[in-house]
């Protein structure tokens, strides 16, 4: 079995512009369509793996008001090399979602509260929060993967705004462009 890497884009303070601006934004590249708040930034890492050098694309919008209802909004993407992970491998993908879980916790030092399997269209995804600073921020996400990509949209926010209705917005609204 092929060793897989998951790099948790960190959480950073960001200079970002443009507020409460919600509006549908595309990544031709990416093949996706999301509803954000403000323009999105984008940064690019490239990661030498046991698999090859893998290109992660990360788009975020951190939020500049003083006590945003959510702090930042990202969509990030990779493509792993063909044959390595494929979307028709449920298997594959079960053990790819338990080790994406697993680093998305340690990343932040948190704690999985819940984690579900999901779809998008036929493609399977899990969702799952972590709670994390002590339990006083919380990280939502959405993660698919359609045939050799990997998609994960997330939302971080306080405990105090864990059910605002921005957040589940925000992850509902991503789809695949064709």
């Amino acid at each position: 079995m092929h060793k897989f890497i998951f790099l948790f884009f960190c959480l950073i303070p960001l200079s970002v512009t443009g507020q409460n601006d919600w509006k549908h934004w595309n990544s031709v590249e990416g093949n996706f369509t999301i509803f954000v708040p403000g323009d999105m930034q984008e940064k690019i890492q490239t990661v030498e793996t046991d698999l090859g050098t893998l290109e992660y694309h990360q788009f975020f919008y951190q939020s500049t008001e003083e006590n945003p209802e959510n702090y930042i909004y990202m969509v990030n993407y990779v493509d792993y090399p063909l044959g390595s992970l494929s979307s028709d491998s449920l298997e594959l993908v079960n053990t790819f979602f338990e080790a994406t879980k697993e680093e998305a916790v340690a990343s932040v030092e948190g704690e999985l509260r819940y984690a579900d399997p999901i779809s998008l269209y036929d493609f399977p995804g899990q969702i799952w929060r972590i709670d994390y600073n002590d339990g006083q921020a919380i990280l939502k996400s959405k993660s698919f993967v359609v045939n050799n990509r990997f998609y994960s949209i997330q939302v971080a926010t306080s405990k105090a705004m864990r059910f605002n209705d921005k957040m589940n917005q925000y992850l509902d609204s991503f789809k695949l462009l064709n």
